[in-house]
């Protein structure tokens, strides 16, 4: 179930984005302090969070590695139930490493192909999602699209469809296959959508609705792909370099997709997107593993 259940995280962002969009289009006509409220509106649901935070426990399997194991087993029976048993004994006799030891070990010739992958099909997914996702507005108004509030916010929508919908089918197929499918379904449809500019309005909106699904849902691997390729030692190193690697990507991506449009037009920018998308689909069809059946306990 854990890539059902680690869904919800994919799924929480594009709520978040969605209603970020819209605060945004509510707020934007509030004079020079419009950017303030809108920066300011995010202190709600930072403090809510913050108050769930408060109560989240330690992880048992955390605990256990640093021979807390009476912590571990209260947490268990508190929040999960007693028929639940950690691991070997033997595993909670295990001592904290220097931060140095797991990198070195996340870089060794075991693990470093499984890094590569999960840095580099992060960043490959990440790169089309937040570009065409925050600069949508330019893009649909280099298509002539004259609505480009409405066109913006369905293709919000269907990133959170495709979230949705990818929750409910990720644990019934490999990762493998979802991945690519995600990878070459994308690039397909933003191909259809740069065949000319001739297309009607309706039918650019509804391509990259189709779009918006197809990556959204194969964004929820990014939530648990990565932790699958590792064992749990090394799990949160692996996944520190993987999150970073993407956010290298989106955070360049951010700051060149503006001045690729406004210079060349949307159609180089959905070009851009299409080459990320076949790339990276590429890579993972040469060496992405298949974890779906594969143990965490490790």
């Amino acid at each position: 179930m854990r890539g059902q259940l680690l869904s919800w995280l994919s799924i929480a962002w594009a709520v978040g984005y969605t209603c970020a969009y819209i605060t945004g289009y509510v707020l934007r006509d509030h004079g020079a302090n419009a950017w303030r409220l809108m920066l300011a509106s995010s202190a709600i649901p930072a403090a809510i969070v913050f108050l769930m935070r408060v109560r989240i426990p330690e992880s048992p399997i955390w605990l256990q590695r640093r021979g807390r194991l009476a912590e571990a087993k209260n947490i268990i029976r508190t929040y999960i139930g007693d028929n639940i048993l950690l691991s070997s004994p033997a595993a909670s006799t295990r001592t904290a490493q220097h931060i140095g030891a797991y990198v070195h070990r996340v870089f060794s010739s075991k693990w470093r192909l499984r890094l590569f992958i999960a840095c580099f099909f992060y960043t490959c997914l990440v790169i089309p999602y937040f570009s065409l996702r925050t600069f949508s507005p330019i893009v649909f108004e280099s298509r002539n699209i004259e609505n480009k509030f409405t066109a913006g916010h369905i293709y919000n929508t269907f990133l959170l469809i495709g979230s949705t919908s990818g929750a409910f089918v990720v644990d019934r197929v490999g990762r493998r296959p979802f991945l690519l499918v995600g990878f070459f379904g994308s690039a397909l449809a933003l191909e259809v959508l740069s065949f000319g500019a001739n297309i009607p309005a309706q039918a650019v909106v509804g391509l990259f609705a189709i779009f918006a699904c197809l990556l959204s849902a194969a964004n929820n691997l990014c939530f648990f792909y990565p932790q699958e390729l590792f064992p749990t030692d090394l799990r949160a190193t692996a996944l520190g370099f993987a999150v970073a690697g993407s956010r290298i990507g989106s955070a360049l991506t951010t700051f060149l997709f503006p001045a690729l449009v406004v210079r060349y037009g949307g159609q180089v920018a959905v070009y851009l997107c299409i080459a990320v998308l076949l790339i990276g689909g590429m890579v993972c069809a040469k060496w992405a593993p298949e974890t779906r059946h594969d143990s965490l306990a490790g």
